[in-house]
């Protein structure tokens, strides 16, 4: 299985169960995009309350605190961003999701 994300600006990536991130957005071929396993997801943080939710709880199914439309505040803005590690430096994403879902590989 995978996990689809799709960021408020439009930016496309798959994460696999390992945590590799693969970004579909940039190259005509997803299979010409090799991950180095250097650039991995931790998890999905709340961008208000310390509230974080790590990859594997997301790959046994859809958090309750996800459901549906509380991915955004009523105003349109981004509730939660991906948390990764790259090159050993965590982060937080700037931008936010705007939508994910698991997918079969």
């Amino acid at each position: 299985m995978k996990l689809y994300i799709r960021t408020t600006h439009g930016h496309m990536y798959h994460i696999h169960e390992n945590g590799d991130i693969q970004r579909l957005d940039l190259y005509p071929s997803h299979e010409k995009f090799q991950a180095s396993g250097q650039w991995t997801m931790q998890g999905i943080r709340h961008v208000k309350r310390n509230d974080f939710i790590p990859l594997a709880s997301l790959f046994d199914g859809v958090p309750e605190e996800l459901n549906g439309s509380s991915l955004r505040y009523k105003n349109g803005n981004p509730q939660w961003r991906v948390q990764d590690l790259d090159y050993g430096t965590t982060r937080v994403w700037g931008d936010g999701i705007a939508d994910f879902r698991l997918i079969e590989a």
